[in-house]
């Protein structure tokens, strides 16, 4: 339709039905130049004009385009190959070579078995595959198209596309949802004990970010020191490491030192995988919330959502603190009342007593 993206399945049912009119037609015998009836002699040798197109398109397509040939439903053999379509090949010549020989074991596998799911059902079939490049992790979606010879798939014919970038837009969609979903359940029943909140916080940023670990480091007692305050997984380590209840900052390692340094989010994915970020109150660092353990490493996105968590909930934890330290100075005072031995009353506009210390 007019104004929507055209898309790699859009790419590989036209496409396919080009490549399915030219092998048509190179079937097709020719009749010889004196039975051609009068007048239909333009309609001859319009293979050479669909072999064209064929061509054209397979050199000029900003889609991955291939042609696969079948030998049998597990063996298929590169016919044709544009070089988008040949991104993280160990070849630079895929003609007759088998997907595995064309991509490695791993990624040749998964792309013969869809040649033969292909084969198989007869029927255009459609998956994506994630690839990791030397420039990073993709996701390319393709669409194999089937093309039959008197009832036998001959011959498959495949577009990809780079989906990357919509599947980051997805899992970002994803993370806003479900970081709005921890944030409203954290707001909607806030418990009363500040410690006990920052267990819920650290049970969701470890939940949002698909970790195994997490903690929340305080400010500690003596100046540039910090506290764990609350610690799960291997950052239980970090308290059990702390002396007389504070971790003096130290100059590089952990991350959470960086995290203080820079005034940032820190990541680490090697040897180990961890994220800190910090959490601002009227413009200085009042906590460093931090996770770890993710089995492929953090993004910046998980950052984000981890850094807009933290400090959406860092309201509610001083509204916390302000109403314990308030109990504390209400039962401070209601004690300093009752030490009084003579009775201390008070009286309001309209004159009514009322005695303090009864």
């Amino acid at each position: 339709p007019p104004g929507q993206p055209f898309t790699a399945h859009d790419a590989c049912a036209t496409l396919a039905g080009i490549v399915s009119v030219w092998l048509t037609a190179r079937q097709i015998p020719h009749p010889a130049a004196d039975e051609i009836p009068a007048g239909q002699e333009r309609d001859v040798g319009k293979e050479g004009g669909v072999s064209e197109s064929a061509e054209l398109v397979f050199e000029h397509s900003p889609c991955a385009l291939f042609l696969v040939d079948v030998q049998d439903e597990s063996t298929h053999r590169y016919v044709r190959a544009n070089p988008a379509a040949l991104t993280g090949a160990v070849t630079a010549d895929p003609v007759g070579l088998t997907p595995q020989e064309v991509f490695g074991p791993e990624r040749g596998a998964r792309m013969a078995a869809q040649f033969s799911r292909c084969v198989r059902e007869a029927e255009p079939v459609s998956f994506e595959d994630t690839v990791d490049l030397p420039d990073g992790r993709y996701v390319y979606r393709t669409v194999l198209s089937p093309l039959s010879d008197h009832g036998r798939v001959v011959r498959v014919f495949g577009a990809a596309g780079d989906v990357t970038e919509h599947r980051k837009t997805e899992d970002a969609l994803r993370g806003h949802l479900r970081r709005s979903e921890i944030l409203l359940n954290l707001l909607h029943d806030t418990p009363q004990d500040p410690e006990h909140f920052f267990k819920r916080l650290i049970d969701g940023a470890m939940s949002l970010t698909g970790s195994s670990a997490g903690g929340v480091l305080l400010p500690g007692v003596t100046e540039g020191a910090w506290k764990c305050g609350v610690c799960r997984g291997t950052w239980s380590e970090t308290r059990s490491a702390s002396e007389n209840g504070d971790l003096v900052r130290p100059v590089s390692d952990p991350l959470w030192a960086e995290t203080l340094r820079t005034g940032r989010p820190a990541v680490r994915n090697a040897p180990d995988t961890q994220l800190c970020v910090p959490v601002y109150d009227i413009g200085r660092i009042v906590a460093v919330l931090g996770v770890a353990g993710r089995v492929d490493g953090y993004s910046d996105e998980q950052s984000l959502q981890l850094k807009i968590l933290a400090n959406s909930t860092w309201p509610a934890v001083r509204r916390l603190h302000a109403e314990a330290d308030l109990r504390v100075e209400r039962d401070l005072l209601r004690a300093t009342l009752l030490s009084i031995g003579d009775a201390v009353i008070a009286t309001d506009a309209e004159g009514n007593v009322t005695i303090m210390n009864d």
